[in-house]
């Protein structure tokens, strides 16, 4: 009786002790090996240059919109240029604006 009390003693302790180490193994993960590389092109689409690059295109789209004289092939060439350069820069311009630093849901 001893002896099979002692056993299941032993396997409760071995059973708390996986129990309390899966955190501990979950916590230490790095993660997928392609977030590194998407978090670099995310961090390089929403950056400075990207934010910079956005407004560059929204002007020159939108001269051109407004003084072109050009048919309508080229008129829409321009409006899909502002649109996605609107696109682009919307997670950029949705902090300056709103001064939020949580991700945008769009």
């Amino acid at each position: 009786m001893k002896k099979l009390l002692k056993h299941r003693l032993n396997r409760s302790y071995l059973f708390l002790f996986f129990l309390l180490l899966a955190p501990v193994t979950f916590a230490a993960e790095t993660g997928l090996p392609w977030e590194s590389p998407l978090e670099k092109i995310l961090n390089s689409l929403t950056g400075p240059v990207a934010k910079i690059l956005g407004v560059i295109a929204i002007v020159i789209a939108g001269f051109g919109i407004a003084f072109g004289e050009a048919g309508s092939g080229m008129r829409r060439l321009f409006q899909v240029i502002l649109g996605l350069s609107i696109a682009f820069t919307a997670s950029t311009m949705m902090v300056s604006l709103f001064g939020f630093s949580g991700g945008a849901v769009f």
